[in-house]
């Protein structure tokens, strides 16, 4: 029911006459009632209380017991969410407090891609660096990573770019070796086979391409050489070194496309085929049958690819495609190369055991007409790991290993036939004049 002003009015004038009656001699002894307790500061609190009072008179009742209400059940709707990740996380391996964690720091995402992420973890460490990326100060990107590193050892998430390679959300310390600058210290928030990613707040006071020497307290390894490719933006805190820890890293370019033939299809984006993808990285075997079991593939497209690199693919496709179109590649077995794959459904069951080398998830850069009325399609791979390019550059190398082959057997038909059509030609001989 509605409150109403003249009750308003009375208090407040009542409790002020009483509460300077009752100060009124204490205020005569200075120093004994503070500035907020003598009787003009009373009375200036309770006329801003009767204001305030006086504004939730002319509100509706309905309001005052609905709005209350809704920021209830949202708290509730945050814990219950709070909860269902944690428990996600518990069931991945993590222990509760990095269940708590993890909570934390997927609350802006949507429940089911933070519950997927557990699925992934390589995308989950992506999602932490983000946030790591984003810390305000040295203590908060130190504890973030620390429990950040704990969450993804519980899980199983932590695997290297590289054999020997640094792993995310481990501590650095950078250096040129002199006492000038002194030692700054660091998080590793991306590795891969030729660059660090490293958050630090202090400033940087190296010129870009100084040599710098990374340490790894704590590791037991010993320091490698880094050079300083990026300073930090100002607001940002990311250091960009390159190194030479991987000793059979790819020039990306100087890659050549090899001409291949290889039907095959192309998968929307989706958890299911992420999943798929982080385990093929990890060196388990993955088979079209299995594959053919996710939801992405009543929505699959057939291609052509046309030629094939480790660093991208020009794809012949039937459907509607732009550039800035992302979707995964399915990459059928070596022994399909040259050779048209065809549907499973056509041919029975026995094509479910066809093995898939990579899900590559590729980014459309170019599109034009071909012939036929098909459109030529120009991409490059994204997101590659280390595991995944060095499966890639093996079935390039065997993909061109075949291409001089035919090359070769080609250029010797071409010469047998040159021979076959110099022999089957009239004899003529020299006529000698007299």
């Amino acid at each position: 029911m509605a409150i109403r002003l003249e009750f308003i009015n009375g208090l407040a004038g009542g409790l002020a006459g009483a509460l300077a009656g009752a100060l009124g001699d204490l205020s005569a002894a200075e120093g004994l009632v503070p500035g907020a307790l003598r009787p003009e500061a009373s009375l200036g609190a309770l006329a801003l209380a009767a204001d305030v009072l006086r504004w939730l008179d002319t509100l509706d009742p309905v309001l005052l017991v609905l709005g209350p209400a809704l920021l209830g059940w949202a708290a509730v709707l945050r814990w219950r969410r709070h909860r269902r990740v944690g428990r996600a996380a518990q069931a991945a391996g993590a222990s509760r407090p990095s269940a708590r964690f993890a909570a934390r720091a997927l609350a802006r995402l949507p429940e089911h891609e933070a519950v997927a992420l557990f699925e992934a973890p390589e995308l989950l460490s992506d999602r932490l660096a983000d946030r790591l990326r984003t810390s305000r100060n040295a203590e908060e990107a130190e504890a973030l990573a620390t429990s950040a590193r704990c969450l993804l050892e519980e899980i199983d998430g932590r695997w290297p770019a590289f054999e020997g390679a640094p792993l995310p959300f481990e501590k650095v310390c950078l250096g040129d070796g002199s006492d000038t600058h002194g030692i700054h210290h660091g998080w590793l928030c991306a590795v891969d086979e030729r660059n660090l990613a490293v958050i630090a707040h202090q400033r940087c006071p190296w010129p870009v391409r100084t040599l710098l020497v990374v340490s790894r307290p704590g590791s037991g390894q010993a320091p490698f050489a880094g050079w300083l490719m990026l300073r930090p933006m100002p607001g940002h805190h990311e250091w960009v070194l390159s190194h030479e820890l991987c000793p059979d890293q790819s020039n990306r370019r100087s890659q050549a496309r090899v001409p291949v033939e290889i039907r095959t299809w192309t998968l929307d984006q989706t958890r299911q085929v992420g999943s798929m993808r982080e385990k093929l990285r990890h060196g388990n075997r993955l088979l079209l049958g299995r594959l053919r079991r996710v939801d992405a593939w009543a929505r699959r497209h057939r291609i052509r690819i046309r030629d094939l690199s480790s660093n991208g693919a020009l794809l012949d496709v039937d459907h509607e495609v732009s550039p800035g179109d992302v979707f995964h590649v399915v990459i059928p077995a070596d022994g399909t190369l040259g050779a048209p794959v065809a549907e499973p459904e056509e041919h029975g069951r026995p094509k479910d055991e066809l093995r898939v080398v990579a899900l590559p998830l590729v980014e459309v850069v170019s599109v034009r007409l071909g012939t036929g009325g098909r459109l030529v399609v120009g991409t490059r791979f994204s997101g590659m790991r280390h595991q995944e390019r060095v499966a890639m550059q093996a079935l390039v190398r065997r993909a061109t290993a075949r291409h001089r082959q035919e090359l070769r057997a080609a250029q010797r038909r071409q010469a047998a036939e040159a021979v076959t059509s110099h022999d089957s030609g009239p004899i003529t001989r020299p006529t000698v004049d007299a």
